[in-house]
């Protein structure tokens, strides 16, 4: 979901060049994307724990086409703070549900060094969405184009990470081939 990347470095300020808003207005937004970070927390919570990491990457990925869509038709304050709001809401799914992911897919010895290497692979990826966010607006100077490098980037992520089998089910059916449930002793 790095695709994210490419937009987000930019987003506050095209809401505000777009809105003719002052940077003061810039404290509202963040109090919207925190506002979205708790709701995507919580949300995280109850749906993570039902029905595993997967599901709240794909959501999160759902949830910020809408965003990116509508930070091409942005017009109002209410708007702009959905748009946060929504941020925050995306940003935290996914956060939860790659964690969940990466620890129920790693195996148990080697969890840390397989979640550090996870993340240490993961910088250049961000690094390089960034410069093409920056590449972008440089060279054309419109928004839109940016989020809809964004979009594809993050639809491309939804596409490779739906064949994928969420670890829970694996777990589950390795379970009931052994004639037990998940949790129960083994």
């Amino acid at each position: 979901m790095n695709g994210i990347y490419i937009m987000a470095p930019f987003l506050a300020i095209h809401i505000l060049e777009t809105l003719g808003k002052p940077d003061s207005f810039l404290g509202l937004l963040v109090a919207s994307q925190m506002a979205g970070g708790v709701a995507g927390n919580f949300a995280s919570g109850f749906i993570g724990d039902r029905w595993g990491g997967k599901i709240l990457m794909c959501f999160a990925r759902l949830v910020f086409v809408i965003l990116a869509l509508l930070t091409m038709i942005v017009g109002t304050d209410g708007l702009a703070l959905l748009i946060f709001f929504l941020f925050g809401v995306s940003f935290y799914l996914d956060r939860v549900g790659t964690m969940t992911m990466g620890i129920e897919m790693c195996p148990e010895r080697k969890r840390p060094t397989y979640l550090s290497m996870l993340a240490a692979i993961n910088i250049p990826f961000m690094l390089c969405a960034s410069f093409t966010g920056t590449v972008t607006l440089k060279l054309t100077g419109a928004f839109a184009i940016t989020s809809v490098i964004s979009i594809v980037a993050v639809a491309t992520s939804l596409l490779i990470l739906i064949p994928i089998p969420e670890p829970r089910s694996i777990d589950n059916q390795k379970g009931k081939a052994r004639g037990f449930a998940k949790g129960s002793p083994a």
